[in-house]
């Protein structure tokens, strides 16, 4: 589900940058630079995931229909096409990448060891191409912004010209990541049997990804259940969702659970610190909502929050 935001933008107007920003994406069904033919089986496992995020969309109560992802919108290139045309994510040690404006997903091929870390791989760019998206057009520009992209948001700063901040990508990644592993695991039989995957491909393959934002989104899963009454799988289930039609009244809801400043703090999974590594960041926001004494997890929030983030949040409720 993807719609495009702008100031005094009218249906008309709307269209027409709808129309264009079919162009990007028209690009990006081309043949890129380093990409690997297409096999039969890469077809047919594209096939099966948009089937198989058709029926999570449904089960979640999504009120729009899923999106399908196309053969030709996801890109498998070489290591050398990867980092020289995404040397940031390269950096970042991320292999594959989606981008909502184009509606296409590169992923290094060549650093998936077997087939079922590429079907891995793929079915997790694939959950991107389904979640809410929302781009933005600023007025008098033709350039069209990526807003929203599941959980992620993508803002301008007000106080520094220039300068995007970023929120929630973290926790997008732990839901996508999260919600790729259900798949894997509810279907495994039949993807195993349909690409005749053999003992010693299952024994190799080890997913790791996002594991320390998991953790975290796991435990928050755990406690809002336990604060609310409800079972973990129904918190879970509006939080796929929220994922798939963009509705986040439900955060509310963990915020009210959790605490004064949750969100914040959910909010800075991933992001840069002055004062900690990502991993230290992910390490300590696991231990803030898992403690119960308030001043440890406001020690926790200043290391942690921009020194404005944190003054918003010492004004929680």
């Amino acid at each position: 589900m993807e719609r495009i935001l702008g100031e005094n933008l009218t249906p008309e107007k709307a269209r027409i940058i709808a129309e264009r920003a079919l162009e990007p994406q028209k690009r990006d069904k081309e043949f890129f630079e380093g990409e690997f033919e297409k096999t039969t089986e890469d077809l047919k496992a594209i096939k099966q995931i948009n089937s198989y995020l058709a029926q999570e969309f449904e089960e979640a109560g999504a009120e729009e229909k899923a999106d399908h992802i196309l053969p030709e919108q996801i890109h498998y290139i070489s290591t050398e096409s990867y980092d020289k045309n995404f040397p940031k994510a390269a950096e970042r040690g991320s292999e594959a990448i989606y981008f909502s404006t184009q509606r296409a997903a590169y992923i290094n091929v060549e650093a998936y060891s077997g087939r079922l870390a590429k079907y891995h791989a793929t079915l997790h760019e694939a959950t991107h191409s389904v979640s809410a998206q929302i781009d933005s057009v600023k007025k008098g520009k033709k350039k069209i912004t990526s807003q929203k992209c599941g959980y992620g948001t993508i803002t301008l700063s007000k106080e520094e010209k220039g300068t995007f901040i970023t929120q929630f990508i973290g926790f997008n990644e732990a839901v996508t990541e999260k919600m790729t592993k259900d798949v894997l695991q509810k279907h495994k039989d039949e993807i195993f049997k349909e690409f005749n995957i053999s003992e010693k491909e299952k024994t190799n393959f080890t997913p790791s990804g996002y594991d320390a934002f998991i953790k975290i989104l796991d435990a928050v899963i755990k406690k809002t259940a336990e604060k609310t009454g409800t079972p973990e799988e129904e918190t879970w289930g509006k939080i796929k969702k929220g994922y798939f039609d963009g509705r986040m009244m439900h955060l509310r809801e963990i915020e009210r659970a959790l605490g004064g400043g949750a969100l914040r703090m959910l909010a800075a999974i991933g992001e840069p610190s002055d004062f900690v590594s990502q991993a230290e960041t992910a390490e300590m926001i696991l231990i803030y909502f898992q403690s119960a004494d308030e001043k440890d997890k406001e020690k926790i929030a200043k290391l942690i929050l921009s020194e404005k983030e944190f003054e918003k949040y010492q004004k929680r409720k």
